[in-house]
């Protein structure tokens, strides 16, 4: 099909709709939370109710969408998991094919649902942070999303849970929750440093600092991943 070309081959182009088949299953229950939550904030907002931008809302709630679309990848398997640990292909791309195609799907809803939340938020949408670094700051939001959904990845796929107790559980409470929130530390930090920057005396910071951040996240969320991927080699059939 037209979402999955033929350059990607044989078996990236199977595992692209396998996944997507496992996506489409876990959609509603994933992203109608956060939908709904940002509606009711819209209503509150358009009443008085609330005066904090929308979009800080929408943001808050995309982090938990992002890494809760990726962090179930493995565990959605099940059983079936076995079938794929035998198939002549390495873990990375199985990995790389499921946080590619989830990591798309989310980031492409919640850049719609920011784009209907700065157009319905009565609250003006202020940016406080140094002129110089507004270039920066939509390139470091994608970036944050998506080290998002490779520490939810890299948890999930390091602990899963291949015969939940209840429909939809695929990992356990606490790891979830080090899912979620780990991602939530990951935006936010490197959301945050870009903010204080506009104090004079950390001026020279200016480049620096996120920079810095963003490098430090990419290499623990790729070690992660690594990790997780020589674990899931390993398991005993």
């Amino acid at each position: 099909g037209w979402w999955a070309p033929a350059w990607l081959g044989h078996e990236s182009r199977a595992l692209c709709r396998r996944e997507l088949t496992a996506v489409i299953a876990e959609a509603p229950r994933t992203m109608l939370l956060p939908v709904g939550l940002i509606l009711v904030f819209a209503i509150m907002a358009r009443f008085g109710m609330s005066g904090i931008p929308l979009p800080y809302m929408v943001a808050l709630f995309a982090v938990s969408m992002v890494s809760g679309l990726t962090l179930p990848a493995i565990g959605q398997e099940t059983g079936a998991f076995w079938i794929v640990r035998i198939l002549p292909l390495p873990m990375w791309k199985v990995l790389a094919v499921k946080l590619t195609l989830r990591a798309s799907i989310s980031i492409f809803v919640l850049a719609m649902m920011m784009g209907v939340a700065i157009v319905a938020s009565p609250v003006p949408l202020t940016l406080p942070i140094d002129a110089a670094l507004v270039p920066l700051l939509i390139p470091t939001i994608v970036l944050a999303l998506i080290l998002s959904a490779v520490w939810g990845l890299g948890i999930g796929a390091r602990f899963p849970v291949f015969v939940p107790p209840r429909k939809g559980q695929y990992v356990s409470g606490g790891i979830g929750a080090i899912g979620s929130l780990g991602a939530m530390f990951i935006v936010a930090t490197m959301v945050l440093s870009l903010i204080p920057l506009q104090v004079e005396a950390l001026r020279p910071l200016l480049w620096f600092l996120p920079l810095a951040v963003a490098a430090f996240w990419l290499a623990l969320c790729t070690m992660l991943v690594a990790w997780a991927a020589w674990h899931l080699e390993r398991l005993e059939l």
